[in-house]
């Protein structure tokens, strides 16, 4: 990553400072747990080196559709691409969105249709019971407390929010899946839109990365989108993962395929074997994790209940 540190440097000395930083285990003991007894990808990168909104666009729908950054009257307005909620609607199998603030979701235009209403659901009041009833979707998005204010903090992990709230609320999430009976046919992915401006020593991806849809981005850069942002945490929970399971890079579909966030429609659309075509030539790149829910024959029963912290 080279000029990072000077670029950061360059925009203030307490930059500098900041950017180099990071956290010890023990300030995110949810994660240092859950890493430990899941599995961890230490290949994971955002899929666009922009900010928050363009990335979480690759996570529903392998493109941001030229989108480069948070532009407010753009995401009032809507962003008309497929989504991987379409193929599951397509193909007959449920979604929900549990939500905290604004449904960030609903910067789709197809999101947005009347027949999708019963779709989204408060996630203090429906996230529990529905797990309690094994009554969740085929496939779930969780979104978190985006703003922070003094009764509600926010549990996003956004710099400067306070990771301790987003450790209470990883822990909630895995402690109501963990103890739904659709336990056993669960996988909870964790991840981040970004890396937030935080130093990384491992490069990004540069080459034979595909355009998703042949949109180039606004002026004044004209970004192609043929490049991945920097690495983010991710994390898989599972049963039917193995302890300690460390994911590198994935095997094909291309010899420079890697994961990203476009790996999470392109997986869905395997472990559903949904009849829609790939949504850009973004998922059809991407690398997949389906692959780690098979090496066993029968899901684990020793995994924790609960965790204890501080």
């Amino acid at each position: 990553m080279s000029g990072f540190a000077q670029q950061a440097k360059n925009m203030s000395d307490g930059m500098l400072k900041t950017v180099m930083s990071g956290f010890k285990p023990a300030v995110l003991p949810v994660y240092t747990a859950l890493a430990n007894e899941f599995a961890v990808f230490d290949r994971w990168f955002a899929a666009v080196p922009a900010s928050t909104q363009p990335n979480r666009f690759y996570v529903h729908s392998a493109t941001s559709h030229g989108a480069t950054s948070n532009v407010r009257k753009d995401l009032i307005h809507g962003f008309p691409q497929r989504t991987i909620f379409d193929s599951l609607d397509e193909n007959d199998l449920s979604f929900g969105v549990y939500y905290q603030n604004i449904p960030a979701t609903l910067f789709f235009k197809s999101l947005r249709k009347l027949k999708h209403v019963t779709r989204f659901h408060d996630y203090a009041l429906k996230f529990k019971l529905h797990a309690k009833r094994g009554k969740l979707p085929n496939y779930v998005v969780i979104e978190q407390r985006y703003f922070d204010v003094k009764e509600f903090p926010a549990n996003d992990d956004h710099p400067s929010h306070d990771v301790a709230i987003g450790q209470k609320f990883v822990k909630e999430v895995y402690e109501i899946l963990r103890s739904s009976p659709q336990w056993k046919e669960m996988a909870l992915l964790i991840t981040y839109d970004e890396h937030g401006g935080f130093y990384d020593h491992v490069p990004t991806p540069v080459s034979g990365v595909p355009n998703p849809d042949g949109i180039i981005g606004p002026d004044p850069f004209y970004f192609r989108f043929d490049r991945l942002g920097v690495r983010v945490p991710t994390i898989l929970v599972s049963p039917w993962i193995e302890k300690g399971t460390v994911i590198h890079e994935p095997t094909g579909p291309t010899p420079h395929s890697q994961f990203e966030h476009s790996s999470i429609p392109a997986t869905v659309k395997k472990l559903f074997n949904l009849k829609s075509n790939f949504l850009t030539k973004r998922d059809a790149w991407a690398g997949t994790f389906e692959n780690y829910f098979y090496f066993r024959d029968t899901p684990r029963d020793d995994c924790p209940g609960s965790y204890q912290f501080p």
